[in-house]
């Protein structure tokens, strides 16, 4: 999202974030207005059932989830495939790094 266009959020890919609220619209709340409609907002964007690339994979608690599933053509399904094997890889990486250490420690 570019920032003429307001505040976005995403989870993990800058590229893929969503819109949430022009400027303007920014500029003028209260900041605990503010922060309690992002948390509201991001929460029903980014909802487990509404994600269907991500269903019910394993790891989805823990790497937070792919950005962009619903607004993504699936043309672009490949994309979201490359990102989240590429996270999967780092995730799985970082875990059996730590069991070795964790075992190497007893």
């Amino acid at each position: 999202m570019s920032p003429s266009r307001g505040i976005g959020f995403f989870r993990q890919v800058p590229a893929l974030a969503r819109a949430w609220l022009p400027w303007a619209d920014v500029m003028g709340m209260v900041a605990a207005n503010g922060l309690a409609g992002l948390f509201n907002h991001y929460r029903w964007e980014f909802a487990w059932p509404g994600n269907a690339f991500c269903g019910r994979c394993r790891w989805r608690w823990v790497c937070g989830g792919t950005d962009g599933w619903n607004g993504v053509s699936q043309s672009h399904k490949g994309v979201l495939e490359t990102i989240c094997e590429h996270r999967l890889k780092l995730l799985e990486m970082f875990a059996r790094e730590k069991i070795g250490m964790m075992l190497g420690s007893a």
